[in-house]
């Protein structure tokens, strides 16, 4: 997959992005991936493209897979008790309660993304250091 990929620019950038991904937080990614429909299986087939340690992912792919076990039994084991009579309200908590997930995460990305450029003094050009961008004259 690597070298078909490999072949075209945006076929390059790609990997690179996935390759610079797994080096940062590659265990994170096989971890959460088990949470994600689809996800498990795109992540696992990246990981052995790129030549991700096998020791490595076996590791984070047993947490997961035993996080991911004892969260579905709790919570269908609570899920039952709780919503027996109701399952029109087992719905909507479920789509409140993934909505907030979803949102939580995304704004702390965005919150850390932006913490991250204001403290590396990142700016939009390159001219004196003072954030504005260069005029150039051609």
């Amino acid at each position: 997959m690597s070298r078909r990929l490999g072949r075209r620019r945006r076929g390059r950038a790609a990997l690179k992005r996935a390759r610079g991904a797994l080096d940062r937080r590659g265990g994170m990614l096989i971890v959460v991936a088990r949470y994600v429909p689809g996800g498990r299986t795109a992540t696992t087939v990246t990981a052995g493209s790129l030549g991700y340690p096998r020791w490595r992912f076996q590791a984070f792919a047993a947490l997961a897979a035993i996080t991911w076990s004892t969260y579905s039994c709790l919570l269908g084991f609570w899920g039952g008790h709780v919503f027996e009579d109701s399952t029109l309200r087992a719905l909507l908590a479920a789509f409140v309660a993934a909505a907030a997930i979803t949102g939580s995460t995304e704004l702390i990305r965005w919150l850390l993304a932006r913490r991250s450029g204001r403290d590396r003094g990142t700016g939009t050009g390159t001219g004196t250091g003072s954030g504005t961008p260069s005029t150039r004259v051609t």
